[in-house]
């Protein structure tokens, strides 16, 4: 056997032998997550891999596929139950999260039914540029709305819109409420999903919520968006680099959502890594308008 014929043979065991390792620590799991009290399958569960640009969604049945690393950390996240850190190696094929309570405040209604307010403003010539999740990096993100008296009159939160770009014809994701912590999303003040659906092209989204009966917190209001990381979200959008004939392909997952063009509207705050963010540049706050009631 000659020298030349030894060496391809080293290379190819050694390749066989780094894929099989690769296999070992990266492989595919179909996993389900459960309610611990009650046993059944939680939809919509965000599994973000922390330090990385991967995210999965539990499905109606609450089962995800992972093809995550064993040394990863996988974040789960979803209303209604308490975040949970684990180590993609210590997990079997079912995942069980504790459910959380959740106290709302007492509102005195002042005012004569019917009555209305608005805050916040959508308006398309406003629109600097759209907020996308093409990586996973960050599965959702908020906008913070100041509590004033004159909500006393209108208390409870009746409508949410915002302006969306989406590239599928019915795109969903979801909204989450919390609390005003020290200027940060604090605890979540609503334990159910609130699922919003984006039509196809730039609309303006309306998220009805008056049935809720969801009071205004007196500390403020940070209202966020979740994107939801369904296979059937995933949109394969072709593009040109400016001064290239080339296409390529990237993959986001829809919709997105319009920014302002300035900075006056009190910016935006990213979750990352189990953590939230707010970003340095205020023109990247997304407009969102809140519609008061009784």
């Amino acid at each position: 056997m000659s020298l030349l014929l030894e060496n391809r043979i080293r290379i190819v065991l050694l390749i066989l032998l780094f894929v099989g390792a690769y296999a070992e620590l990266r492989s595919q799991k179909n996993i389900g997550v459960f309610d611990e009290m009650t046993k059944l399958p939680i939809p919509n569960v965000n599994i973000q891999v922390l330090g990385k640009k991967v995210a999965y969604t539990s499905d109606v049945n609450g089962e995800f596929v992972s093809y995550a690393h064993d040394s990863d950390s996988l974040l789960f996240s979803v209303i209604g139950f308490e975040s949970t850190t684990l180590l993609a190696n210590t997990i079997t094929d079912s995942i069980f999260l504790l459910p959380i309570s959740y106290s709302i405040s007492e509102i005195l209604i002042t005012t004569d039914k019917g009555e209305e307010q608005k805050i916040g403003r959508l308006n398309m010539s406003l629109s600097g540029s759209y907020l996308s999740n093409g990586t996973g990096k960050s599965i959702k993100v908020a906008r913070y709305f100041k509590f004033e008296d004159m909500f006393m009159t209108t208390p409870y939160l009746k409508r949410i819109e915002v302006l969306t770009l989406s590239n599928l014809k019915n795109a969903t994701f979801n909204i989450r409420l919390y609390n005003n912590n020290e200027e940060n999303p604090g605890r979540m003040i609503y334990n159910q999903a609130i699922i919003g659906t984006a039509k196809k092209g730039t609309r303006k989204t309306k998220v009805d919520i008056e049935a809720l009966q969801i009071p205004f917190p007196k500390e403020g209001l940070f209202v966020a968006i979740e994107w939801l990381c369904f296979e059937e979200n995933i949109a394969a959008v072709r593009y040109r680099n400016k001064g290239s004939k080339i296409k390529h392909i990237k993959y986001s997952h829809e919709p997105s959502f319009a920014l302002y063009k300035n900075g006056k509207h009190g910016g935006t705050w990213n979750y990352i890594d189990g953590q939230w963010y707010k970003f340095n540049d205020n023109s990247k706050t997304f407009q969102m308008k809140i519609i008061l009631g009784q």
